[in-house]
């Protein structure tokens, strides 16, 4: 059973959901990584938007694929991607 935390930072505006894995090991939520980056857009809509080609043409760079890939990455990914 994988335990969810959520970290805030108010002061930013942020929040970051993380899982402690099986193994203890670390995964991020994939969506609050990429908005807390700042890979985000603002549409035509007015809604700030994450920028998934960008985040995925990173992730494809670091070898996971999209099919690979679920709502989570690791740690040492989510690293990658700062």
């Amino acid at each position: 059973m994988n335990k969810l935390s959520t970290f805030r930072n108010d002061e930013l505006n942020l929040k970051i959901r993380a899982m402690e894995n099986e193994d203890g090991s670390i995964s991020v939520n994939l969506e609050d990584a990429a908005r807390g980056l700042g890979f985000t857009t603002v549409a035509t809509s007015g809604n700030v938007v994450v920028r998934w080609n960008r985040v995925n043409q990173y992730l494809k760079e670091f070898g996971i694929p999209a099919s690979e890939r679920g709502d989570f990455i690791p740690e040492p990914i989510f690293y990658l991607l700062a």
